[in-house]
């Protein structure tokens, strides 16, 4: 388990570089905490999943992704543990004897964040170019 101790500086530049470390630390542990889970059977609901998973550890949030119209599941979930640890076992449990929820082989592999899909727009508040000067 990795422990960041508190550091207080005098200087600014310090504290400011310590807490860009923070925050990039906390959002990999997030990320590295989180599974994809594919290939889920249309009936499959969270409760299932989450009945399933816990025996590997204590599940932080599950989240099957549906349809925003229909509600129906689009065959694919979330799920995100406490304790980042635990992903190792259920990855080697796959690779070893796979997953099987409501009789259906699952695939389960880490989540990797999506990329925005379009760029930022010109105007935005880190990317003006254009300055108005006149009357």
């Amino acid at each position: 388990m990795i422990v960041l101790c508190c550091y207080r500086s005098t200087s600014n530049f310090e504290n400011n570089i310590f807490a860009s470390i923070r925050i990039i630390f906390f959002r990999l542990f997030a990320i590295i905490s989180k599974l994809f889970i594919g290939g889920l059977n249309r009936s499959t609901t969270e409760s299932t999943l989450s009945e399933y998973f816990e025996e590997y550890g204590k599940l932080k949030d599950v989240v099957v992704k549906r349809d925003p119209s229909t509600l129906e599941s689009k065959g694919f979930a979330f799920i995100k543990y406490e304790d980042p640890s635990v992903v190792l076992n259920v990855l080697e449990d796959q690779d070893k004897n796979g997953h099987y929820i409501d009789d259906k082989r699952v695939d389960v592999k880490k989540a990797v964040p999506m990329k925005p899909s379009r760029p930022p727009p010109q105007d935005s508040y880190f990317g003006t170019r254009k300055v108005f000067v006149g009357g």
